[in-house]
């Protein structure tokens, strides 16, 4: 049950136009499943900044109509409200009698770490403690740097098993979740970013838009959070490998079968669009295939939500995306990759799926940028062997320079898919050869 000052706070986010209806359900929802798995109530004002749903300084208007401002007792994890407190001011914690001193920064810096929710006009005796986080850290090897890779991560509430992969931001863990015994995947931020509140917040927002998405071609969240300053999202288990694996073990695809898994990739991507998400980092890597032989979407951390609503974080001039993938005007802008990007980048990613190395393979980003800004494409119908004109024509018309000459949509790009595919299919069944049958077959 939520504590008199949350529902203030919601009262007043709704009130002053920062929340709409259908946010409240979803936050009370997301706050309630966050409690059952850490074991204690979770401040709303603490999961809306976590999650992105509001700004600092939407925060931090809320708080001051309100006349609070919360921080965090370390030896109790008590809340204390030190509105109207100057910086530096000594405080005593009502609950542990500790004498502590008021924080620097903003309303939303000071509720970095977790708090155990308490109702404002009856405190508890005794608060409960939060739950540790116990982290061990692996060097990379050869570089000598401490704290570069997440070795073990153990959360409350689960087992975590196998340490599955990690990239230049995170680490993700296979763990079974004890209270529901499903398998799960838990992406957890690396150390030396936790510290950069930009990365923290485009880390959740990853987590806001898979939220907002429900298909069966895209992977699904169950929750996000953060212990001890280390943000991690938990995402439902899929048993499978990415596209790029694939590619390095078999070389290439037969076109049937690539086709299969773009159009899979395009579904779920167009279910994302109509969400109002943007996902700017496809590529063979952030598509899974499961063991049944359909295909999902992961790896949304640079996703773009179309929303007038939401905070700003790429800024002007930064270089975001895989080059190799990425489509012109987002090379010039990452603002500029709207839908008609992601169409590029699954082009690209169908490309090499066909022809066993991405677009500009081998060449440096600098080099790629160049190429890209100047409208220069690689063609597929320039690799050594051949392939069925209507892959190789799809390809081109999905990696066209201009946006507009793409297909219009996501959801129209996965129709064509699945038109080729019956095509090249079609050519099968009457027994005309088929350029594909000199490829290393897949799941025949």
């Amino acid at each position: 049950m939520a504590s008199r000052g949350d529902e203030e706070f919601l009262a007043h986010a709704m009130g002053r136009g920062f929340l709409r209806t259908c946010d409240e359900t979803e936050i009370r929802a997301g706050c309630a499943e966050m409690a059952v798995c850490v074991g204690r109530p979770v401040p709303f004002e603490h999961f809306v900044r976590q999650h992105g749903w509001l700004s600092s300084d939407s925060i931090d208007a809320i708080s001051s109509a309100l006349h609070r401002r919360i921080m965090l007792c370390p030896s109790c994890w008590a809340r204390l409200n030190v509105y109207g407190s100057s910086v530096g001011k000594g405080v005593v914690c009502g609950h542990c009698k500790a004498r502590l001193s008021v924080p620097a920064g903003r309303h939303a810096e000071v509720l970095d770490r977790q708090a155990t929710e308490t109702s404002e006009e009856s405190p508890p005796a005794k608060p409960p403690v939060p739950p540790k986080v116990r982290l061990a850290a692996a060097s990379k090897a050869g570089s000598g740097e401490p704290g570069d890779v997440l070795d073990r991560f153990e959360l409350p509430g689960f087992e975590m098993q196998d340490r599955l992969d990690h990239g230049d931001m995170s680490v993700v863990f296979k763990a079974r979740q004890l209270p529901v015994d499903r398998l799960v995947a838990v992406k957890v931020l690396r150390r030396q970013f936790t510290s950069d509140a930009t990365l923290v917040r485009r880390f959740f927002r990853e987590a806001r838009a898979i939220g907002r998405i429900e298909h069966p071609n895209v992977v699904r969240i169950h929750y996000a959070a953060s212990q001890e300053d280390h943000p991690y999202i938990v995402l439902s288990w899929t048993e499978g490998r990415s596209l790029r694996e694939l590619l390095e073990e078999r070389g290439t695809l037969m076109t049937s079968r690539a086709l299969a898994y773009a159009a899979d990739a395009a579904r779920g991507l167009a279910a994302a669009h109509a969400h109002g998400v943007v996902h700017r980092n496809v590529k063979s890597s952030n598509i899974l295939l499961r063991t049944d032989g359909t295909a999902c979407v992961i790896g949304f951390g640079l996703a773009l939500l179309l929303d007038p609503k939401e905070e700003r974080i790429t800024q002007k001039g930064e270089f975001l995306g895989s080059p190799n993938y990425m489509s012109p005007e987002q090379c010039r802008d990452p603002h500029h990759a709207l839908p008609p990007s992601d169409i590029y980048s699954l082009g690209a990613t169908l490309y090499e799926l066909l022809a066993g190395k991405a677009p500009f393979d081998g060449e440096d980003p600098r080099s790629i940028a160049r190429s890209l800004r100047a409208g220069q494409v690689p063609r597929l119908d320039e690799i050594p062997h051949k392939l069925p004109p209507e892959a190789v024509a799809l390809v081109h018309h999905l990696m066209a320079v201009d946006p507009a000459a793409r297909p219009s949509s996501m959801a129209l790009a996965a129709t064509e898919l699945e038109r080729a595919q019956a095509a090249v299919l079609g050519r099968a069944a009457t027994g005309r050869p088929r350029p594909e049958d000199t490829q290393v077959p897949y799941g025949e």
